[in-house]
This record gives C-alpha cells, structure tokens and sequence, in this order.
C-alpha cells in the first residue's frame, strides 16, 4: 500500500474481520472442545479441555494482534513494536509462574490469554495515537 494512512485503514478492517472469522470459530470450537479431545485422545485428556477452551479466547487476540504486527512491520517496525514483545514474554513468564502454581495447565493457558489481549491492546492504542501523524 502506497502510505501508513492507507495501510492503517486497511489493517482495521482485516483485524475486524479476523476477530469475527476467529471468534466465530472459537464459539464453534467450545462446544467441540471435550467431544473432540475425548474421541482423539481419550478420556485420560478430558482434563485438557478447560485449558483447550482458554487458548482458543486468547487465539482471537494473538490473530488480530497478528495484523497489527504486519502493519507495524510495514511501518518499518518501529522499536515500540520490538520492545512490546519482550515485556510481553516477560510478563508472560512471570504470570506462569504464579498462575500454573495456582491453576495448573488452566494458569498458563490463562497467562497466554492475557498476555495477548495486553500486547493487542499495546499494539492497537500506539497505532491509533499516531493514527493523525498518518493522514496528509
């Protein structure tokens, strides 16, 4: 695309339509979730599904925070894009550590999720703040 005014507004309609193609396959995916593993795996991994059911909500946020990412990227990847990463791997690490005490596999897939919805809402608020710098 021939400028970041026009690459942003493309970006908010494909990460719209991500979020609702994949949101739509996570409401599919739940009530597939213990039927599928048990026929799968067996009934020995029926204990898996809480955590199946947690990852697929955080599978909404990681794959539209993936389209801002293509964005930032054709923005010639500003270091705010580079940086969020790693305090997001940071935090990620730190929130296992206390939730998989607590949870179990339900405390990280749990820490996965709201490390992406963090990193989706980082990434989409320093878009939209320089949204204005784009136009003209």
């Amino acid at each position: 695309l021939p400028d970041n005014e026009e690459r942003w507004k493309v970006t908010k309609k494909v990460t719209a339509y991500v979020g609702i193609i994949l949101s739509l396959s996570v409401c599919l995916a739940i009530p597939l979730a213990k039927p599928a593993i048990g026929l799968l795996y067996g009934k020995s991994f029926l204990p898996a599904a809480p955590a199946f059911i947690i990852l697929g909500i955080g599978t909404i946020f990681y794959g539209m925070n993936n389209i801002l990412s293509y964005c930032l990227a054709a923005m010639a990847f500003p270091w705010f894009a580079v940086h969020i990463w790693i305090v997001m791997a940071g935090f990620n690490i730190l929130l296992n550590l206390y939730l998989i005490k607590r949870l179990g596999i339900e405390g990280a897939a749990l820490s996965s999720l709201v490390c992406y919805f963090l990193l989706l809402a980082a990434q989409y608020i320093y878009l939209r703040k320089r949204e204005r710098h784009f136009e003209g």
